[in-house]
């Protein structure tokens, strides 16, 4: 009977190492699961972590700074087509971004046009647009293909700048008003241009004397 009795407690001894060892186990298992898992978000977190930087890296990038910059007066000499074309826009909230055109589109350039030369090196030139819809036209062009001689302007620009200039019907005709502004020289004859008027109107003829080429060169843009 004892041996009877020894068996058995022995054998629920035996049972409750069992399971004890089997639970122990399952927790250690469990913990592994746990371990893995954590070890996988924190990875998840690292990698989001180092996106966002990058992200941020690239926003600040594309966030150039804009300054005033003061320009050279100078005409096309021959046309061309700019290089990396862009354009200045501003948004909702005032804030200026710089917005690059397709290049497989043509932005071309006339010959005798007048630009803002507002950054240059030995071979090339960063240009503006000096008259034209806004935003105005802006890339770069072979330096070579420029005329920074503003005395050239007068026999050949195609755009003038009127200070209060009387204007006339025809050479030597009647007198039509005087005009201030930014126009298009459609003809140059003896000593009188003839301008194209906006809207629609009938062109008007001024005297080449009283014709300035003095436009604005202070341009807004970003430092390169």
């Amino acid at each position: 009977m004892r041996k009877f009795i020894l068996l058995f407690v022995t054998a629920v001894v035996t049972s409750i190492l069992f399971v004890g060892c089997l639970n122990k186990n399952q927790i250690e298992t469990n913990e592994t699961v746990d371990t893995s898992k954590n070890v996988e978000k924190t990875t998840d977190d690292v990698s989001k972590n180092v996106e966002n930087k990058n992200e941020q890296t690239k926003q600040e990038k594309d966030e150039l700074e804009f300054i005033e910059i003061k320009g050279k007066r100078a005409m096309i000499v021959e046309g061309s087509n700019l290089k990396n074309p862009y354009i200045i826009t501003v948004n909702s909230e005032g804030v200026k971004k710089r917005k690059k055109l397709s290049d497989d589109k043509i932005f071309a350039l006339k010959k005798n046009d007048l630009v803002v030369v507002i950054d240059e090196d030995d071979e090339t030139c960063r240009v503006v647009q000096a008259f034209g819809d806004i935003p105005r036209l802006r890339g770069t062009i072979e330096k070579s293909k420029l005329d920074f001689d503003s005395s050239n302007f007068k026999k050949s620009a195609n755009q003038v700048v009127l200070n209060n200039v009387m204007c006339y019907v025809s050479i030597n005709g009647d007198e039509q008003g005087s005009q201030s502004g930014v126009y298009q020289i459609s003809e140059r004859k003896d000593e009188w241009v003839r301008i194209s008027m906006p809207g629609g109107a009938s062109d008007l003829w001024v005297k080449e004397k009283d014709l300035s080429y003095d436009f604005d060169t202070l341009i807004i843009d970003c430092d390169e």
